[in-house]
C-alpha cells in the first residue's frame, strides 16, 4: 500500500515541477518581450514574480540589471550584475558593468 501512496507522490511532485519549469518559461519569454519594448518597468515587476517562484536564471539577472540601469537605478544594476557574474561568465553583463560605471563618472573603472 504504501509503495502505491510513494508512486502517487512521486507523480504529484513531478507534475508539480513541470508545470512550474512552464510557467517560468511563460514568465521569461513575457520578460524577454517587455524589454524589447523598452517597457522596463513592467519588466522588473515580471523579474519580481520569477524571483518570488524561486526559479531564476542568469538571462533572467542579466535582464533585470539592464531594467534597473535603463531606469537609472545604478546601485540596484550593479547588484544584479553582480549576480550574473557569480553564477556565470558574461561578456554582456561585463560590458553593463562598465557602463554603470561610466555613467556613475568612474570612467577608470568602466
Amino acid at each position: 500500500m504504501s509503495r502505491i501512496k510513494n508512486k502517487i507522490a512521486n507523480k504529484r511532485i513531478k507534475k508539480d515541477a513541470e508545470a512550474r519549469v512552464e510557467v517560468f518559461r511563460d514568465l521569461k519569454a513575457e520578460m524577454q518581450q517587455l524589454i524589447e519594448e523598452e517597457d522596463y518597468v513592467t519588466a522588473m515587476d515580471v523579474m519580481a514574480e520569477i524571483a518570488a517562484n524561486k526559479k531564476i536564471d542568469t538571462d533572467v539577472m542579466y535582464w533585470g540589471a539592464m531594467c534597473y540601469f535603463r531606469t537609472g537605478d545604478y546601485n540596484r544594476a550593479a547588484k544584479w550584475i553582480d549576480n550574473v557574474l557569480t553564477y556565470g561568465d558574461s561578456s554582456r553583463a561585463k560590458i553593463l558593468l562598465a557602463a554603470i560605471c561610466i555613467g556613475e563618472g568612474r570612467k577608470e573603472d568602466g
